[in-house]
Protein backbone atom coordinates (compact mmCIF):
# COMPACT_ATOMS: atom_id res chain seq x y z
CA UNK A 1 0.00 0.00 0.00
CA UNK A 2 1.04 3.55 -0.75
CA UNK A 3 1.21 5.75 1.79
CA UNK A 4 1.49 9.11 -0.12
CA UNK A 5 -1.07 11.36 1.51
CA UNK A 6 -1.17 9.52 4.71
CA UNK A 7 -4.37 9.79 6.78
CA UNK A 8 -6.58 12.27 7.68
CA UNK A 9 -8.33 12.09 11.20
CA UNK A 10 -11.06 14.34 12.27
CA UNK A 11 -11.41 14.57 16.17
CA UNK A 12 -13.67 16.81 18.41
CA UNK A 13 -13.90 16.95 22.40
CA UNK A 14 -11.85 15.00 25.09
CA UNK A 15 -13.08 11.42 23.86
CA UNK A 16 -12.59 12.04 20.64
CA UNK A 17 -9.10 13.32 21.22
CA UNK A 18 -8.40 10.35 23.44
CA UNK A 19 -9.68 7.75 20.37
CA UNK A 20 -8.02 9.36 17.81
CA UNK A 21 -4.66 9.29 19.83
CA UNK A 22 -4.80 5.38 20.39
CA UNK A 23 -5.95 4.51 16.70
CA UNK A 24 -2.92 6.72 15.55
CA UNK A 25 -0.79 4.05 17.92
CA UNK A 26 -2.48 1.30 16.30
CA UNK A 27 -1.74 2.33 12.35
CA UNK A 28 1.66 3.07 13.53
CA UNK A 29 2.26 -0.13 15.20
CA UNK A 30 0.11 -2.02 11.73
CA UNK A 31 2.35 0.70 9.30
CA UNK A 32 5.54 2.20 11.12
CA UNK A 33 6.28 5.47 9.33
CA UNK A 34 2.82 5.82 8.31
CA UNK A 35 1.76 9.91 7.92
CA UNK A 36 -0.86 11.30 9.89
CA UNK A 37 -1.98 14.37 9.99
CA UNK A 38 -5.66 16.41 11.08
CA UNK A 39 -7.47 18.18 13.59
CA UNK A 40 -8.22 17.30 17.09
CA UNK A 41 -6.57 17.56 20.53
CA UNK A 42 -3.09 17.66 22.63
CA UNK A 43 -3.53 13.54 23.04
CA UNK A 44 -3.72 13.18 19.44
CA UNK A 45 -0.90 15.66 18.88
CA UNK A 46 1.28 13.48 21.64
CA UNK A 47 1.30 10.90 18.93
CA UNK A 48 3.31 12.98 16.37
CA UNK A 49 -0.19 13.65 14.34
CA UNK A 50 0.33 16.99 12.72
CA UNK A 51 -2.33 18.67 14.25
CA UNK A 52 -3.72 21.65 12.52
CA UNK A 53 -6.79 22.64 14.57
CA UNK A 54 -7.34 21.99 18.70
CA UNK A 55 -11.21 21.18 18.05
CA UNK A 56 -11.38 20.45 21.34
CA UNK A 57 -11.14 24.06 22.98
CA UNK A 58 -14.31 25.06 20.87
CA UNK A 59 -16.53 21.81 21.69
CA UNK A 60 -20.59 23.02 22.11
CA UNK A 61 -23.53 21.39 22.45
CA UNK A 62 -26.96 23.21 21.17
CA UNK A 63 -27.75 25.92 18.34
CA UNK A 64 -27.80 28.81 20.73
CA UNK A 65 -23.87 28.33 21.69
CA UNK A 66 -23.04 27.03 17.93
CA UNK A 67 -23.97 30.47 16.53
CA UNK A 68 -20.80 32.41 17.73
CA UNK A 69 -18.42 30.21 16.92
CA UNK A 70 -20.12 29.70 13.27
CA UNK A 71 -16.90 31.74 12.02
CA UNK A 72 -14.26 29.84 13.74
CA UNK A 73 -16.46 26.44 12.24
CA UNK A 74 -16.12 28.03 8.66
CA UNK A 75 -12.49 28.31 8.48
CA UNK A 76 -12.38 24.79 10.00
CA UNK A 77 -14.74 23.72 6.87
CA UNK A 78 -12.20 25.59 4.57
CA UNK A 79 -9.01 24.86 6.09
CA UNK A 80 -10.05 21.17 5.88
CA UNK A 81 -10.76 21.92 2.03
CA UNK A 82 -7.59 23.01 1.32
CA UNK A 83 -5.72 20.82 3.34
CA UNK A 84 -7.14 17.81 1.68
CA UNK A 85 -7.09 19.28 -2.04
CA UNK A 86 -3.48 20.03 -1.79
CA UNK A 87 -1.93 16.39 -0.28
CA UNK A 88 -4.70 14.11 -1.01
CA UNK A 89 -4.99 11.78 1.41
CA UNK A 90 -5.97 7.78 1.28
CA UNK A 91 -8.87 8.39 3.69
CA UNK A 92 -10.32 10.98 5.72
CA UNK A 93 -11.35 9.10 9.38
CA UNK A 94 -14.28 10.71 11.44
CA UNK A 95 -14.89 10.22 14.99
CA UNK A 96 -17.86 10.84 15.96
CA UNK A 97 -18.51 14.61 16.24
CA UNK A 98 -21.54 14.56 14.10
CA UNK A 99 -22.47 18.45 13.91
CA UNK A 100 -19.05 19.47 11.99
CA UNK A 101 -18.02 15.98 10.78
CA UNK A 102 -20.88 15.35 8.85
CA UNK A 103 -20.05 18.46 6.81
CA UNK A 104 -16.29 17.08 6.21
CA UNK A 105 -18.07 14.24 5.36
CA UNK A 106 -19.53 15.90 2.43
CA UNK A 107 -16.37 17.98 1.41
CA UNK A 108 -13.94 14.51 1.27
CA UNK A 109 -16.63 12.91 -0.77
CA UNK A 110 -16.79 15.56 -3.36
CA UNK A 111 -12.98 15.80 -3.71
CA UNK A 112 -13.11 11.53 -4.40
CA UNK A 113 -11.16 11.51 -0.71
CA UNK A 114 -12.80 8.04 0.90
CA UNK A 115 -14.51 8.09 4.06
CA UNK A 116 -13.93 6.22 7.35
CA UNK A 117 -16.76 6.89 10.06
CA UNK A 118 -15.07 5.30 13.24
CA UNK A 119 -17.29 5.75 16.61
CA UNK A 120 -20.51 6.44 14.99
CA UNK A 121 -22.86 9.35 16.18
CA UNK A 122 -25.17 7.34 18.22
CA UNK A 123 -28.40 7.80 15.89
CA UNK A 124 -30.38 4.85 17.18
CA UNK A 125 -31.08 6.89 20.51
CA UNK A 126 -31.46 10.52 18.74
CA UNK A 127 -31.34 10.57 14.94
CA UNK A 128 -32.33 7.27 13.62
CA UNK A 129 -33.48 9.15 10.01
CA UNK A 130 -30.04 10.92 9.87
CA UNK A 131 -28.62 6.98 8.92
CA UNK A 132 -29.39 7.57 5.63
CA UNK A 133 -27.15 10.03 5.01
CA UNK A 134 -24.54 8.65 6.49
CA UNK A 135 -24.73 5.44 4.39
CA UNK A 136 -23.89 8.05 1.50
CA UNK A 137 -21.19 9.91 3.11
CA UNK A 138 -18.40 7.64 4.40
CA UNK A 139 -17.14 4.03 2.47
CA UNK A 140 -16.73 2.21 5.64
CA UNK A 141 -18.52 2.66 9.06
CA UNK A 142 -16.25 1.49 12.04
CA UNK A 143 -19.11 0.76 14.91
CA UNK A 144 -18.50 0.62 18.69
CA UNK A 145 -21.47 -1.76 20.26
CA UNK A 146 -22.41 -5.03 18.53
CA UNK A 147 -26.34 -4.07 17.95
CA UNK A 148 -24.82 -0.85 15.97
CA UNK A 149 -23.80 -3.51 12.96
CA UNK A 150 -27.35 -4.42 12.45
CA UNK A 151 -29.02 -0.63 12.46
CA UNK A 152 -26.19 0.66 10.45
CA UNK A 153 -26.20 -1.49 7.71
CA UNK A 154 -28.43 -1.35 4.46
CA UNK A 155 -26.38 1.48 2.60
CA UNK A 156 -23.40 1.74 0.12
CA UNK A 157 -21.23 1.77 2.99
CA UNK A 158 -19.79 -1.36 4.80
CA UNK A 159 -19.95 -1.66 8.57
CA UNK A 160 -17.90 -3.63 11.08
CA UNK A 161 -18.39 -4.24 14.74
CA UNK A 162 -14.59 -3.24 16.29
CA UNK A 163 -15.21 -2.86 20.29
CA UNK A 164 -15.56 0.74 22.02
CA UNK A 165 -12.06 2.00 22.37
CA UNK A 166 -12.33 3.36 25.77
CA UNK A 167 -10.93 0.00 26.96
CA UNK A 168 -7.74 0.41 25.18
CA UNK A 169 -6.63 3.50 27.35
CA UNK A 170 -7.95 1.87 30.45
CA UNK A 171 -6.58 -1.51 30.48
CA UNK A 172 -3.38 -0.45 30.43
CA UNK A 173 -4.16 1.33 33.89
CA UNK A 174 -2.90 0.32 36.81
CA UNK A 175 -5.67 0.54 39.34
CA UNK A 176 -3.93 -0.18 42.50
CA UNK A 177 -1.18 2.64 41.76
CA UNK A 178 -3.52 4.90 40.66
CA UNK A 179 -6.55 4.54 43.75
CA UNK A 180 -3.99 4.84 46.33
CA UNK A 181 -1.97 7.58 44.94
CA UNK A 182 -5.47 9.77 44.27
CA UNK A 183 -6.93 8.69 47.56
CA UNK A 184 -3.63 9.74 49.53
CA UNK A 185 -4.06 13.59 47.57
CA UNK A 186 -7.68 13.41 49.07
CA UNK A 187 -7.34 12.83 52.20
CA UNK A 188 -9.09 9.69 52.17
CA UNK A 189 -8.27 7.57 55.21
CA UNK A 190 -8.73 3.99 55.91
CA UNK A 191 -12.69 3.14 55.72
CA UNK A 192 -13.32 5.94 54.56
CA UNK A 193 -15.82 6.70 50.98
CA UNK A 194 -14.40 8.59 47.88
CA UNK A 195 -17.11 10.06 45.59
CA UNK A 196 -15.96 10.95 42.15
CA UNK A 197 -17.42 14.29 40.79
CA UNK A 198 -16.93 14.20 36.56
CA UNK A 199 -18.83 17.18 35.16
CA UNK A 200 -17.62 16.83 31.58
CA UNK A 201 -15.36 18.24 29.23
CA UNK A 202 -17.35 21.06 27.16
CA UNK A 203 -16.96 24.67 28.62
CA UNK A 204 -20.93 24.79 28.62
CA UNK A 205 -21.63 21.50 30.49
CA UNK A 206 -18.90 22.37 33.34
CA UNK A 207 -20.19 25.48 33.88
CA UNK A 208 -23.88 23.63 34.27
CA UNK A 209 -22.89 21.29 36.25
CA UNK A 210 -20.16 22.21 38.44
CA UNK A 211 -22.32 24.07 41.18
CA UNK A 212 -24.87 21.18 41.12
CA UNK A 213 -22.63 18.93 41.87
CA UNK A 214 -21.11 20.94 44.84
CA UNK A 215 -24.79 21.07 46.24
CA UNK A 216 -25.09 17.46 46.16
CA UNK A 217 -21.79 16.94 47.95
CA UNK A 218 -22.72 19.40 50.30
CA UNK A 219 -26.30 16.97 50.95
CA UNK A 220 -24.51 13.92 50.68
CA UNK A 221 -21.82 15.24 53.15
CA UNK A 222 -24.69 15.61 55.69
CA UNK A 223 -26.39 12.05 55.61
CA UNK A 224 -22.99 9.88 55.22
CA UNK A 225 -20.41 9.94 57.44
CA UNK A 226 -16.43 9.30 56.42
CA UNK A 227 -17.28 10.35 52.66
CA UNK A 228 -15.30 12.49 50.67
CA UNK A 229 -15.52 14.22 47.18
CA UNK A 230 -12.93 15.23 44.50
CA UNK A 231 -13.80 17.19 41.32
CA UNK A 232 -12.25 15.78 38.11
CA UNK A 233 -11.19 18.50 35.59
CA UNK A 234 -9.72 17.31 32.18
CA UNK A 235 -8.33 21.16 30.97
CA UNK A 236 -6.04 22.73 33.12
CA UNK A 237 -7.52 26.25 31.52
CA UNK A 238 -10.73 25.28 33.14
CA UNK A 239 -9.43 24.83 37.12
CA UNK A 240 -10.90 28.51 37.81
CA UNK A 241 -14.27 27.59 36.89
CA UNK A 242 -14.69 24.82 40.12
CA UNK A 243 -16.00 26.23 43.31
CA UNK A 244 -13.44 26.11 46.43
CA UNK A 245 -13.57 23.56 49.26
CA UNK A 246 -13.38 20.72 46.91
CA UNK A 247 -10.09 19.07 45.58
CA UNK A 248 -10.06 19.34 41.89
CA UNK A 249 -7.46 16.89 39.85
CA UNK A 250 -7.08 17.85 37.09
CA UNK A 251 -5.92 16.29 33.83
CA UNK A 252 -6.68 13.28 32.72
CA UNK A 253 -9.96 11.43 35.23
CA UNK A 254 -9.32 8.01 34.66
CA UNK A 255 -6.38 7.86 37.92
CA UNK A 256 -9.77 9.20 39.87
CA UNK A 257 -11.97 6.70 38.42
CA UNK A 258 -10.05 4.24 39.76
CA UNK A 259 -9.86 5.91 43.37
CA UNK A 260 -13.15 6.34 43.92
CA UNK A 261 -15.75 4.39 45.28
CA UNK A 262 -18.80 5.89 43.82
CA UNK A 263 -19.39 8.79 40.86
CA UNK A 264 -21.89 11.41 40.09
CA UNK A 265 -21.01 12.21 36.37
CA UNK A 266 -22.24 14.08 32.96
CA UNK A 267 -23.74 12.03 30.37
CA UNK A 268 -21.65 10.81 28.28
CA UNK A 269 -18.22 8.42 27.28
CA UNK A 270 -17.04 8.82 31.12
CA UNK A 271 -20.26 7.09 32.51
CA UNK A 272 -18.61 4.40 29.93
CA UNK A 273 -15.23 4.86 31.48
CA UNK A 274 -16.65 4.40 35.25
CA UNK A 275 -19.01 1.08 33.91
CA UNK A 276 -15.39 -0.66 32.93
CA UNK A 277 -13.83 0.29 36.90
CA UNK A 278 -17.50 -0.69 38.01
CA UNK A 279 -18.44 2.17 39.61
CA UNK A 280 -21.82 2.79 41.29
CA UNK A 281 -22.87 6.13 39.79
CA UNK A 282 -25.33 8.76 39.09
CA UNK A 283 -25.33 10.16 35.84
CA UNK A 284 -26.53 13.71 35.56
CA UNK A 285 -27.40 15.87 32.12
CA UNK A 286 -27.88 19.80 32.32
CA UNK A 287 -31.31 20.82 30.80
CA UNK A 288 -33.64 23.13 31.63
CA UNK A 289 -37.42 22.14 31.85
CA UNK A 290 -38.55 23.11 28.46
CA UNK A 291 -35.32 21.88 26.84
CA UNK A 292 -36.29 18.18 28.35
CA UNK A 293 -39.66 18.31 26.61
CA UNK A 294 -37.74 18.93 23.42
CA UNK A 295 -35.10 16.48 23.94
CA UNK A 296 -37.96 13.84 25.14
CA UNK A 297 -39.99 14.34 21.40
CA UNK A 298 -36.66 13.64 19.53
CA UNK A 299 -35.24 10.86 21.42
CA UNK A 300 -36.13 6.97 20.80
CA UNK A 301 -35.01 5.79 23.91
CA UNK A 302 -36.01 5.25 27.35
CA UNK A 303 -32.87 6.64 29.38
CA UNK A 304 -30.09 9.42 28.66
CA UNK A 305 -27.18 6.97 29.95
CA UNK A 306 -25.83 4.58 27.63
CA UNK A 307 -25.02 2.42 30.22
CA UNK A 308 -28.50 2.49 31.09
CA UNK A 309 -29.19 1.67 27.53
CA UNK A 310 -26.66 -1.39 27.48
CA UNK A 311 -27.79 -2.74 30.40
CA UNK A 312 -31.91 -2.62 29.25
CA UNK A 313 -32.78 -1.31 32.79
CA UNK A 314 -31.46 1.61 35.06
CA UNK A 315 -28.90 -0.11 37.16
CA UNK A 316 -27.21 3.53 37.71
CA UNK A 317 -29.08 6.37 38.57
CA UNK A 318 -29.78 9.13 35.97
CA UNK A 319 -31.56 12.27 36.29
CA UNK A 320 -31.91 15.84 34.29
CA UNK A 321 -30.21 18.66 36.32
CA UNK A 322 -32.42 22.07 36.23
CA UNK A 323 -33.70 22.60 39.72
CA UNK A 324 -32.51 22.54 43.17
CA UNK A 325 -35.19 19.67 43.55
CA UNK A 326 -33.28 17.46 40.94
CA UNK A 327 -29.94 18.12 42.49
CA UNK A 328 -31.69 16.56 45.93
CA UNK A 329 -32.96 13.81 43.71
CA UNK A 330 -29.55 13.15 42.79
CA UNK A 331 -28.23 13.11 45.57
CA UNK A 332 -30.57 10.71 46.56
CA UNK A 333 -29.98 8.06 43.40
CA UNK A 334 -26.01 7.93 44.69
CA UNK A 335 -26.84 7.96 48.55
CA UNK A 336 -28.49 4.53 47.72
CA UNK A 337 -24.92 3.11 46.55
CA UNK A 338 -23.26 5.16 49.90
CA UNK A 339 -25.74 3.62 52.01
CA UNK A 340 -26.92 0.32 51.15
CA UNK A 341 -24.16 -2.47 50.58
CA UNK A 342 -26.65 -4.72 48.42
CA UNK A 343 -27.80 -2.11 46.57
CA UNK A 344 -24.03 -1.44 45.53
CA UNK A 345 -22.87 -5.25 45.17
CA UNK A 346 -25.97 -5.37 42.78
CA UNK A 347 -24.76 -2.34 40.65
CA UNK A 348 -21.31 -3.35 40.45
CA UNK A 349 -22.25 -6.71 39.16
CA UNK A 350 -24.45 -5.14 36.56
CA UNK A 351 -21.83 -3.15 35.74
CA UNK A 352 -19.49 -6.24 35.57
CA UNK A 353 -21.98 -7.64 33.00
CA UNK A 354 -22.19 -4.43 30.48
CA UNK A 355 -18.23 -4.52 31.06
CA UNK A 356 -17.40 -7.83 30.19
CA UNK A 357 -19.92 -8.05 26.94
CA UNK A 358 -19.09 -4.17 25.28
CA UNK A 359 -16.01 -2.76 26.94
CA UNK A 360 -13.33 -5.44 25.87
CA UNK A 361 -10.00 -3.93 24.57
CA UNK A 362 -8.44 -4.04 21.00
CA UNK A 363 -11.04 -1.79 19.54
CA UNK A 364 -7.76 0.66 18.15
CA UNK A 365 -5.99 -2.32 16.49
CA UNK A 366 -9.06 -3.61 15.45
CA UNK A 367 -10.15 -0.39 13.83
CA UNK A 368 -6.68 0.66 12.82
CA UNK A 369 -6.69 -2.98 10.29
CA UNK A 370 -9.89 -2.37 9.07
CA UNK A 371 -8.56 1.56 7.57
CA UNK A 372 -5.66 -0.03 6.36
CA UNK A 373 -7.15 -3.14 4.52
CA UNK A 374 -10.15 -0.31 3.14
CA UNK A 375 -7.19 1.79 1.31
CA UNK A 376 -5.57 -1.36 -0.22
CA UNK A 377 -8.72 -1.89 -1.93
CA UNK A 378 -9.44 1.40 -2.95
CA UNK A 379 -5.89 2.08 -4.21
CA UNK A 380 -6.72 -1.58 -6.34
CA UNK A 381 -9.57 -0.26 -8.02
CA UNK A 382 -8.98 1.68 -11.68
CA UNK A 383 -9.10 5.49 -11.25
CA UNK A 384 -11.87 6.95 -12.62
CA UNK A 385 -12.00 8.48 -16.10
CA UNK A 386 -11.03 12.55 -15.82
CA UNK A 387 -14.21 14.77 -14.60
CA UNK A 388 -15.67 11.22 -12.27
CA UNK A 389 -16.46 12.41 -9.06
CA UNK A 390 -19.23 11.06 -6.84
CA UNK A 391 -22.36 13.31 -6.65
CA UNK A 392 -22.36 15.95 -4.36
CA UNK A 393 -24.34 15.20 -1.31
CA UNK A 394 -27.62 16.90 -0.28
Amino acid sequence: MSDAGGIYIVAGEASGDLHAANLVRALQALRPGIETRGMGGPRLAETGCAVSVDLTEFAVMGLVRVVPLLGRFLEVINRFRDELAARRPAAVVLIDYPGLNFILAGVARRLAIPVVYYCCPQLWAWAPWRVRKLQRLARLLLVIFPFEEEFFRGGAAAVKYVGHPICDALAAIDRGAAARELRARCGVGHGETLVGLFPGSRRQEVAGLVGAMAAAARNLAGRHAGVKFAFSCLAESRAAMFPSGLPVITGPGEPLMAACDAAMVASGTAALELAFFRKPMTVVYPLAGWKQTLFRAFTTTPFISTVNLLAGEEVVGERFIARPADVAAAADDLSRFLGDAEARRACERALAEIADKYLLPGASARAAAEILELIEREQSIPEAAPGGRPEPVR
